[in-house]
């Protein structure tokens, strides 16, 4: 009996030794399931191919902030790299934590130090999406756009996925109730003075219609007397000859 229990004890020591560390998630933020209205945003993580479940998560935060905010306002465990910080996020509750393995092809062996940026092959995708629609990818960071307050937030692990193809979050973005409504359509990014402006060649599309309403009125004007001088020369270069 007792050489059965030192057995398992040596097993359950094992498991535990090449076990990924993991984080607990911070229940003191957030909320465990999707936002219960258009002020919170839902964060979801999706660790893919490293095995796990898929967490879904509400920050119900009624105040700007960023992807990262969100993320961590839901109460995820995150990591950044040395090289950028927590501008691009290595782990996601510890995974891929620093002793495992990820099967990268050409790379079975490879492990995450989170000294730089992650192979091709094997890192955090970030998407973002309005209510009832499609996961997008983000063309920004997590500390360089804002969350869309009643929208998604999602979190991916790409595994030896094309760019162009990175598997999105496994969890429609969708809250619970609301699948009749129609798509919020939005494009969030970090405010600056221009924000959320249309813009043409550079300016802002209602300067353009501006100008182009107080050009009017002048340019008529300037083109009736420009035919007017041009009709006066011409008929007195015609009376001269005659």
């Amino acid at each position: 009996m007792k050489r059965r229990s030192a057995v398992l004890a040596s097993v359950a020591g094992l498991i535990v030794a090449i076990a990924p560390d993991a984080h607990a998630i911070d229940r003191t933020k957030g909320y465990p399931g999707f936002c219960k209205d258009d002020n919170g945003v839902t964060v979801v993580v999706d660790f893919q191919q490293l095995g796990g479940t898929t967490i879904v998560r509400c920050n119900p935060a009624t105040s700007r902030g960023t992807g990262l905010d969100a993320l961590k306002g839901a109460g995820f465990q995150v990591e950044g790299n040395q090289r950028f910080g927590e501008s691009l996020i290595c782990r996601v509750e510890n995974r891929p934590s620093a002793t495992e393995t990820i099967p990268i092809t050409g790379r079975n062996d490879y492990r995450e130090p989170c000294a730089d940026m992650p192979p091709a092959g094997a890192y955090w995708s970030y998407f973002h999406s309005g209510n009832n629609c499609g996961w997008e990818v983000s063309q920004s960071g997590p500390k360089d756009r804002d969350f869309v307050r009643g929208g998604f937030e999602g979190w991916s692990f790409s595994l030896n996925a094309k760019a162009d193809s990175n598997t999105t979050p496994r969890i429609a973005p969708v809250r619970p109730g609301t699948e009749n409504r129609p798509c919020d359509v939005v494009t969030s990014t970090k405010p600056d003075p221009k924000q959320n402006v249309e813009f043409t060649g550079g300016e802002k599309t209602e300067a353009i219609k501006q100008k182009s309403s107080d050009f009017a009125p002048w340019a008529a004007g300037a083109v009736v007397l420009v035919l007017a001088v041009a009709g006066f020369l011409v008929a007195r270069r015609r009376k001269q000859k005659s």
